[in-house]
């Protein structure tokens, strides 16, 4: 796979043009310290995994697939175990690592986690910020693990630059604004054939993640039910 200023080649017959896209201007996403307490961040992840739990993620796989249902298997290890050190604050390196290349597609199943995962997590503002370093050295070292594509996605997600559809999730749920979710949310499922569902997938946990640390729970019953229900 090339890269040029026109295009992507890929292989020797496939070449993906520039000339109809349309240059888009991403706003500024961050999130202040009054807003990341009041941010329900369990409604979000509970309505992002809802509208996901049926999909064709291997995250969720449920079929009788012996070599699926191994890799859905090992992905949920690491998803996981990245979950736990994080919530410790340990050193994740090992389980990003075993999140890299793992799965199918041209952009492998945990790397597609880990960019929604990082959409969030490193969300500029975001207490997780400061884990950021571990994600950046952990890519560069394993890079070799996975697709050319996978990597510059991924690392564009740790650098703050996502999707057009990722981004407008992502404002919506800094700023509580649940207003024809559906519709962002079924762009970003129309992402692969299972990216989108995966990227979802990591938002959801990065959003259960940072409920575990920072949400305020008195009023939220309330919050969910005028803002997200």
């Amino acid at each position: 796979m090339q890269f040029y200023p026109s295009g992507i080649e890929m292989g020797q017959d496939i070449w993906v043009s520039y000339s109809h896209c349309q240059q888009w201007h991403p706003p500024d996403l961050s999130i202040t310290a009054a807003a990341y307490h009041r941010i329900s961040w369990q409604a979000w992840s509970a309505l992002i995994s809802q509208e996901i739990n049926n999909s064709n993620s291997l995250f969720y796989y449920r079929g009788d697939n012996i070599f699926y249902r191994e890799l859905g298997k090992q992905l949920n290890h690491y998803r996981a175990a990245l979950l736990n050190t994080l919530r410790h604050g340990l050193n994740p390196a090992a389980a990003i690592t075993g999140l890299l290349g793992l799965g199918i597609g041209l952009t492998p199943t945990g790397d597609d986690w880990l960019t929604g995962f990082c959409a969030i997590w490193l969300l500029p503002g975001h207490p997780g910020c400061k884990d950021r370093q571990y994600f950046i050295s952990a890519v560069a070292q394993a890079k070799n693990k996975t697709t050319l594509l996978s990597a510059v996605t991924l690392g564009a997600a740790i650098q703050h630059r996502y999707r057009e559809s990722i981004g407008q999730l992502i404002k919506k749920i800094a700023t509580n604004d649940s207003k024809e979710i559906t519709d962002t949310l079924t762009e970003i499922k129309k992402i692969g054939s299972s990216s989108g569902c995966d990227m979802l997938c990591g938002m959801a946990d990065a959003c259960a993640l940072t409920a575990c640390f920072g949400e305020h729970y008195d009023d939220q019953d309330s919050y969910q039910k005028e803002h997200l229900f």
